[in-house]
């Protein structure tokens, strides 16, 4: 019974694994003005620091597109996932611990959806867990930049 509720589960991500495969091949630039980096303006910040904020935003939004979150994830839209400013919203009302979520730490507190968290948790497992912790802080950078 077990096995045939897992293999009817697994029939039905196949899908969305093409889509998110699909989605994540090409090329990965955004020419959409809607979608750029907002920083905001914070004048006790000196020039070297936003400068290196805005490196670090940008090094973010590279991993973002890079490592298949823009698959599921659109900035202000919800596509096969939530959307990153939805994410960020419920993050910052619940105090949650990015780094824990991308490490396998934590459990998803955005979308727990068994067959969404499953296709997530996989490419946690493939890509996010890989990064340095240098890497998740400039991803989780871009995430919070997005307006």
């Amino acid at each position: 019974m077990h096995k045939i509720l897992f293999m009817n589960t697994i029939q039905k991500l196949i899908p969305l694994i093409f889509i998110l495969i699909l989605f994540n091949c090409g090329d990965t630039k955004n020419t959409d003005n809607k979608d750029s980096i907002k920083l905001k303006a914070n004048p006790e910040n000196s020039k070297s620091e936003q400068d290196t904020q805005t490196a670090l935003i940008s090094q973010g939004k590279k991993l973002f597109n890079s490592n298949a979150c823009a698959g599921c994830h659109m900035p202000n839209n919800t596509a096969i996932g939530p959307s990153i400013k939805a994410i960020t919203t419920i993050y910052a009302k619940q105090n949650a611990d990015y780094i824990a979520f991308f490490k396998g730490k934590a459990e998803p507190i955005v979308d727990t959806d068994p067959n969404q968290v499953f296709l997530m948790k996989t490419n946690l497992d493939s890509y996010i867990k890989n990064l340095s912790d240098t890497q998740l802080e400039a991803l989780i950078a871009y995430m919070k930049s997005v307006d």
